[in-house]
């Protein structure tokens, strides 16, 4: 019984290490124009297999995991609803004379979509617990 309670904790293990290898995949694939894409699902799939593997560490690790990836969900689904808004509003406000007001918010509000999913990835890597021993200084 105990092996095999260690085999499942072995396996939550690596299904963390595969998803932070995913994560830092996708973040540095999404910075490439042309296959920037691909960075979006690169990441979402590693915040789940983090997700999954979130209970194996400590108990505030598996809380900033969850926030991670609710964090990362809200960010994905405010992004579709600026885009929905903002292309509705530039469709119904063509040639009107508030045009660069709308061009001001259509600068911004991408800006503030891409903060919350920002925010999910510090979320990510930040350390589960402060280390109780002060750290080794450098020679």
């Amino acid at each position: 019984m105990r092996f095999l309670a260690e085999v499942d904790r072995h396996n939550r293990v690596l299904e963390t290490k595969a998803g932070v290898l995913l994560l830092l995949i996708g973040a540095v694939v999404g910075w490439i124009p042309i296959i920037g894409l691909a960075g979006g699902p690169l990441t979402l799939s590693g915040a789940v297999l983090m997700f999954f593997g979130r209970t194996v560490f400590h108990p505030a690790h598996a809380r900033n995991v969850v926030a991670s990836v609710l964090l990362l969900l809200l960010g994905i689904l405010v992004g579709f609803l600026i885009a929905f808004f903002l292309a509705l509003t530039l469709v119904q406000f063509a040639g009107v004379k508030e045009e660069p007001a709308l061009f001001l918010a259509a600068l911004v509000l991408p800006v503030v979509a891409a903060a919350i999913p920002g925010l999910s990835r510090v979320f990510f890597t930040r350390p589960s617990r402060p280390s109780s021993s002060p750290s080794p200084s450098c020679p």
